[in-house]
């Protein structure tokens, strides 16, 4: 009766030792993140239900392996994210259009977002300008589909994801997210 008892407690043990372990990745996003550089407008709410806000939109998730996987009734959004710390760098998506004549040569040329504000030109000589006015080169992996930016200021090197469709690029950027106090 003893070594049943011994097991029985061993196996509780287990059980709650394991459903730490499940809980603890929902529970590293848990709660309102915001910008690192607008720290009093939230932009994600992971909720306890495994549901989160995102922009105002109400969204279930799931998590695949660094890309979160958004489902509503207004449409589904994937967004990889990077987990560093108490920071989450969400890659958010923002569509830009050539602006050049006829049709593009692969990232090649000046991209203007929707926004008609932010844009990206990439030269063949393998640097870039952002947004008109910060300059780098730039490391293409199409086999990825992803650019290394490489600043020439004080801003750190950032990899962007790509897809490029005609005329039309759509570029994921990692923005730094803070927990809300």
């Amino acid at each position: 009766m003893k070594k049943f008892k011994r097991l029985i407690a061993l196996a509780l043990m287990m059980v709650m030792c394991f459903s730490m372990i499940g809980c603890g990745e929902k529970d590293a996003f848990f709660g309102k993140w915001a910008y690192n550089h607008d720290t009093a407008t939230e932009i994600i709410q992971f909720k306890a239900d495994g549901k989160l806000t995102y922009k105002g939109t109400n969204y279930s998730y799931t998590d695949n392996n660094g890309v979160f996987e958004l489902t509503s009734s207004s449409g589904n959004l994937n967004l990889r994210y990077v987990l560093d710390g108490e920071t989450l760098y969400l890659y958010e998506p923002m569509t830009y259009h050539y602006q050049g004549e006829g049709e593009a040569d692969g990232i090649i040329g000046y991209w203007l977002a929707d926004n008609g504000r932010s844009n990206y030109e990439f030269t063949t000589e393998g640097t870039f300008r952002e947004d008109s006015y910060i300059p780098g080169h730039y490391l293409l992996n199409e086999e990825e589909h992803s650019i290394k930016c490489v600043y020439n200021d004080h801003y750190m090197d950032t990899v962007i994801y790509y897809t490029l469709d005609g005329n039309t690029l759509t570029v994921e950027y990692p923005w730094a997210l803070v927990r809300m106090q």
